[in-house]
């Protein structure tokens, strides 16, 4: 996903006014991050409670699922992170 687009959304519509640009900016933001989402594989729920930067830690996620099955080892520089999300989001972890 690209979050370049959603925070541009997101000032822009700050700038027109707290009220009604602050709506605006971010619905716009958050449409086009949605259809982004969508080509990414997310599903509506998993879009809605995530952060951009949670999205880009899901989908490293899925990768490595993808590419050592079911059981894996999370480690790195990232891993706490991983971990955090992974919790977040109600999956069990074997420590």
């Amino acid at each position: 996903m690209n979050s370049d687009k959603f925070e541009k959304g997101f000032f822009e519509g700050k700038k027109l006014g707290y009220t009604e640009g602050f709506a605006e900016g971010f619905e716009a933001g958050y449409e086009r991050g949605l259809a982004e989402g969508k080509v990414l594989g997310f599903n509506d729920g998993s879009l809605s409670i995530l952060t951009m930067e949670e999205h880009k830690l899901w989908h490293e996620f899925l990768n490595f699922m993808k590419k050592y099955g079911n059981e894996i080892t999370i480690n790195g520089p990232k891993s706490l992170e991983v971990k955090m999300l992974l919790k977040k989001l109600g999956i069990t972890l074997k420590e």
